[in-house]
């Protein structure tokens, strides 16, 4: 039986530097569970474990239309599998340095306790500046303050269509 193995190490929590790995290249931290790469820029990307073994893990999935107008655009994260009463909060947040702006800084974080369901959906206005035509996000859900889900997407910027002409 064939096997791949990633880069990795075993001993340490320690994050690897840039100048370790490679751009692409997929680096994993055996002792945290935390999966790296590195981008094109040359920053780092973090791929955060979280335990699979929960009862009642949340499930995130995102809403970003195929044409993604990057001029003001919403992007829509559904998160099912909640609790009820639980005391969830969210966080979004780019990875990276694409220039992807969120229309009001208070969208990027919130409560996501549900009192009646078990799903709730969070939309948010984003815009995407500088020369990059994509971005990549990740939706973080927490309880008590411990991440129990997390999920990226990546955003490909479409073809704005002006609505004035």
């Amino acid at each position: 039986m064939s096997f791949i193995k990633l880069k990795r190490d075993i001993t340490t929590e320690n994050p690897p530097s840039a100048s370790q790995v490679e751009v692409g290249e997929l680096v994993m931290n055996c002792t945290t569970g935390v999966l790296y790469t590195k981008l094109v820029n040359g920053s780092l990307v973090k791929f955060s474990s979280s335990p699979l073994t929960l009862p009642n893990n949340p499930v995130i999935s995102f809403v970003i239309s195929d044409n993604f107008c990057c001029d003001n655009d919403t992007i829509t994260v559904n998160v099912s599998n909640l609790v009820s009463g639980g005391d969830y909060t969210y966080e979004f947040s780019e990875l990276g340095t694409n220039g992807l702006v969120f229309h009001s800084e208070d969208q990027r974080l919130g409560s996501l306790t549900p009192e009646d369901a078990t799903s709730r959906s969070v939309s948010v206005l984003a815009q995407k500046t500088g020369t990059q035509t994509f971005a990549l996000v990740k939706f973080t859900v927490k309880q008590a303050g411990v991440t129990v889900a997390e999920n990226v997407a990546t955003i490909n910027c479409g073809t704005c269509i002006d609505s004035t002409s």
